[in-house]
């Protein structure tokens, strides 16, 4: 049986990040939402939760090191892995 593919998308409490979310949450994909803002950030990921899509809040502000290294160590954790990365940060 394969496995299911995981995606994390940065940036995607809104726009084009919540959108590629959605479309990579609609092909089978695991999708990690990321955000700088927690409360948008999950309020994101619960609406694509909320139409059947397999879609978790991760926090992401990629201005700090140590917040990008705590989401390497989740990801290490909880995922093992990572097969699509999408960086759209707006900075």
């Amino acid at each position: 049986m394969a496995r299911q593919k995981i995606a994390v998308v940065i940036g995607a409490n809104r726009g084009n990040g919540l959108e590629v979310a959605r479309q990579l949450g609609a092909l089978g994909y695991r999708v990690i939402l990321t955000a700088r803002k927690k409360a948008a950030g999950r309020e994101a990921a619960k609406k694509l939760v909320r139409v059947g899509l397999n879609v978790e809040f991760a926090h992401l502000d990629v201005t700090d090191a140590n917040s990008a290294k705590d989401l390497a160590r989740h990801l290490k954790k909880t995922e093992g892995r990572l097969d699509v990365l999408v960086n759209n940060a707006a900075i």
